[in-house]
């Protein structure tokens, strides 16, 4: 089978996947399913590495726990990209960044984050608090969720971004292009719509997802797309989408023209 293709995070020196292992794989529930069980997670987090995936994402207590936990019992953290994202309410300030990054670490039981990324409007306060971390060796890599605050902000506080992309909210491209011209990395997030819409056409699923999925990776700009994945038979097929390279036939544009996005009221944590 072929290779998952590895790049540069903008003009880091960190080689990431096109794919990426979503945080939500270790959540307790998500889209209708609860979280596998933990036997499942160790697989899936094997399988993820095994195909060539290292980047991996968590937000939410939980998931860092989870994810760091099953990564310590494989034995392969020099294997991955261990990312984090900082919800707002808890890095209002610089100083509250510097200790939200310290309780993610003791969260995932690890000494240095590979990428860590707030979601607040990068102040000069929260831009000295990232310096510093990357000066202790807490982080390697600091970023922002949202493509609009990561412009805002530019490769002087930042070296990632992280935003929506998919086939029905395409309206971020123009902006991922600007912040890799720029030399910042990019990362793409909720290619399926966490996972509202594949629940459109359950019969189509499958070839829903691929499409959805190759959409999102055939934007140049995309230095790697995040997706959450519940079980071995979803990583192997994600795994070789992304490793094909298979561009949209127009079956699978008509397909995805289909579906009705954003306009199916869905609440992916139920």
């Amino acid at each position: 089978m072929a290779s998952i293709e590895k790049r540069p995070l903008g003009r880091t020196n960190r080689n990431v996947s096109r794919l990426g292992l979503g945080g939500h794989t270790f959540l307790r529930r998500f889209g209708g399913a609860d979280r596998p069980d933990e036997n499942t997670l160790t697989d899936i987090l094997r399988e993820t590495l095994d195909s060539g995936i290292n980047l991996l994402d968590a937000t939410y207590d939980e998931e860092r726990e989870l994810l760091g936990a099953h990564l310590r019992n494989l034995g392969r953290r020099d294997r991955a990209l261990v990312s984090c994202w900082a919800q707002a309410k808890c890095t209002p300030t610089g100083a509250a960044t510097l200790a939200e990054c310290e309780r993610a670490l003791k969260q995932f039981g690890l000494e240095q984050l590979d990428h860590f990324y707030l979601e607040v409007d990068c102040t000069d306060e929260h831009a000295r608090a990232l310096d510093q971390l990357k000066r202790d060796g807490k982080i390697r890599c600091a970023g922002l969720l949202g493509v609009e605050r990561a412009l805002a902000a530019g490769p002087q506080k930042i070296d990632a971004a992280v935003g929506v992309y998919n086939f029905y909210r395409p309206d971020a491209a123009k902006a991922f292009a600007a912040l890799h011209a720029q030399g910042i990395g990019t990362i793409g997030v909720e290619p399926l719509g966490r996972g509202r819409f594949i629940r459109e056409s359950p019969q189509a699923a499958a070839r829903i997802v691929s499409a959805l999925l190759r959409f999102a990776l055939a934007n140049a700009d995309l230095d790697s797309v995040l997706v959450t994945m519940t079980s071995l038979e979803q990583v192997r097929a994600n795994a070789a989408t992304a490793a094909s390279q298979t561009p949209l036939s127009p079956e699978d544009r008509a397909l995805l023209n289909a579906g009705r996005g954003y306009e199916i009221p869905f609440d992916p944590w139920k």
